[in-house]
Formats: structure tokens, sequence, C-alpha cells
């Protein structure tokens, strides 16, 4: 999407998250995006390598989340020096609900790709199932994300089954502007099987048995490879 704008003329900002101590804060340029990465000690909790911490520490992370004005105040700093015609925020994991007060002055544009604003394991899959409504402690975790997301003037969601999980479980009002923006991928075309080798699968992204990972496993067993 940045690189997309971008090559179409747009001025385009990306802002990031690094743990502490990773260096960041400085600008770089990247395809044509102005990236600025800020130093965030909510990282921790979805960085591969970095220590998450007690029990008790990762769930003082989850409701810091509430009000992480460290990172707010760095944002907002950020917002101020490029002035942007729009915010359009996805991830916001480690920024917490705090990056749509900031980003509030401005038109804001949330799309919705996973579950974070309705579970504060951002997956909304427990104990080997997809959870059916929303537990009370998640409900808790959320009063604030909820609260600070009605500011935004449009939500966008990559399906609408996600769209419907957050109305159904009260995380968006009623009269919330929303779109429903499927992704779509670049396909490649097809390639011929060759006689005598098996064909080979890649999948980019994270692997886990939320993401149905090992039901596509299993499905592919059923398959005859010609």
């Amino acid at each position: 999407l940045a690189e997309g704008l971008a090559a179409r003329g747009h001025q385009v900002l990306v802002v990031a998250l690094v743990p502490p101590g990773r260096g960041g804060d400085q600008p770089e340029e990247i395809a044509g995006v102005t990236v600025v990465r800020l130093e965030s000690a909510g990282v921790r909790q979805i960085f591969p390598g970095v220590p998450r911490g007690s029990w008790l520490q990762r769930r003082w992370h989850q409701v810091a989340e509430w009000h992480r004005v460290p990172v707010g105040r760095k944002l907002a700093r950020v917002l101020e020096d490029y002035q942007p015609d729009v915010v359009h925020t996805a991830l916001v994991s480690g920024f917490g609900a705090i990056v749509w007060k900031v980003a509030r002055r401005y038109p804001l544009v949330h799309t919705i790709r996973d579950s974070y604003l309705v579970c504060a394991r951002t997956a909304a899959f427990r104990d080997g199932k997809a959870c059916e409504s929303q537990c009370a402690s998640c409900r808790f975790m959320r009063i604030e994300t909820r609260r600070a997301l009605r500011d935004a003037d449009l939500v966008a969601a990559v399906s609408g089954y996600i769209l419907q999980r957050h109305f159904d479980w009260d995380s968006l009002p009623g009269d919330m502007r929303t779109e429903v923006v499927y992704d779509r991928p670049v396909v490649a075309a097809p390639k011929r099987a060759t006689a005598g080798r098996a064909s080979v699968v890649g999948c980019i992204g994270k692997l886990g048995e939320f993401k149905g990972t090992f039901v596509l496993l299993d499905a592919m067993t059923m398959i005859d490879d010609p």
C-alpha cells in the first residue's frame, strides 16, 4: 500500500516500532517511502527473540496499552512535523489505543486485519478452537480500545466476517462508517507440473494453530499429487 501510493506521486510516511536499544527515531527512505521507527517497550509482546517477562509483567504490558504515553508523545511529534492529510492505522499492537487518541486531530482510517480490538491475544483463539464469544477478561482489557477508536472517520476490514464479529462483540458503534476492502494479491501464472517431481507449496506468514496451518497440512494429505 505504502509503495503503491508513493509510486503514484503521494508523500507517504510509515511509523513503526522497534524494541528499546535497537536504534530508532531516525527517518530513512525505503522505495520512496519515509520510514520512522520509534523505540517502545510495548514491542516486547510482539517481537520474536525479545524476552516477554513473567505472567504479571505480560498482564501489565496489556493494561499499559491503554495509556502508552511515551510512544504517544513521540508519535504526536512525528505527526506534527509531517502534517498528514490522512492517517491510516492497521496493526497497532505495541502502540496501543493512544495511537488513535493522538491521530484524532487528522482524518483517520483504521483497517481491521486481526482480532486485536476484541482479544488481548489478538487471535480470538483459545484451547485449540476459535472463540465463539468475547470472554470477560478480553472485554475488560479492550475497554479503552473501544472508546478510542470511536473517533475514527472510517473503519475498514479485510473481510465481512471479521467486521461483523467486531459489531457482534460491541467493539464498534452501530453508526460507525465501515467498508470491506479485500486484499487483492498478485496471482502468478500457474506452472505445469513436472513429471516425476512432487509439487512444492510455499507458505509465507506466521505459522500457528490459530492461523489454520495444521488444517491446511491435513487437507493437503488428501490431495493426489499428479
